[in-house]
């Protein structure tokens, strides 16, 4: 009886063995492969790459370029260089004191797309606004002749 009860210990055991076995090589493979997977990743986010270059008729002072993709997502760069995926954009260039202009751009991949912007001066407010006008001097004396007893805080 002993000897049956040995040799079901040692099969019990050498079963433990080759499930630790399979077990251990299973997750070693998970590990690797999730190593190649992040390294695929990365590589190819970083080198799947086009870039974009805006190319102005003069300076711009305060530049802000919005890339607009086909899902809507926008991102904002202060520079006229760089590298994005090659898609379908939007491109809007910003300037400090300078009109806002619009331009599709398609970046192939491995390639420079460049848009030719023209620097004009932004127009100015009282142009934009419509019916804006200042207010004269004779509306000024109205509208403090107008004050009422308990607008104490405003000044003539």
């Amino acid at each position: 009886m002993e000897k049956q009860v040995k040799d079901t210990e040692v099969k019990k055991h050498k079963k433990l063995e080759v499930a630790d076995t399979y077990l251990g090589l299973a997750s070693k493979m998970l590990t690797i492969g999730a190593a190649l997977t992040t390294v695929g990743i990365w590589a190819y986010s970083q080198y799947y790459v086009g870039s974009l270059a805006i190319q102005t008729s003069g300076p711009i002072e305060g530049l802000t370029v919005k890339l607009y993709d086909e899902s809507g997502k926008e991102t904002v760069y202060h520079t006229d260089r760089m590298k994005v995926a090659p898609g379908k954009y939007k491109v809007v260039v910003e300037g400090k004191d300078t009109q806002t202009s619009n331009y599709p751009i398609s970046v192939q991949f491995n390639q420079v797309s460049v848009v030719s912007h023209t620097v004009q001066a932004a127009p100015s407010e009282q142009s934009t606004e419509i019916g804006f006008e200042e207010p004269n001097n004779a509306d000024q004396q109205s509208s403090s002749k107008n004050r009422r007893w308990w607008q104490f805080w405003r000044r003539d």
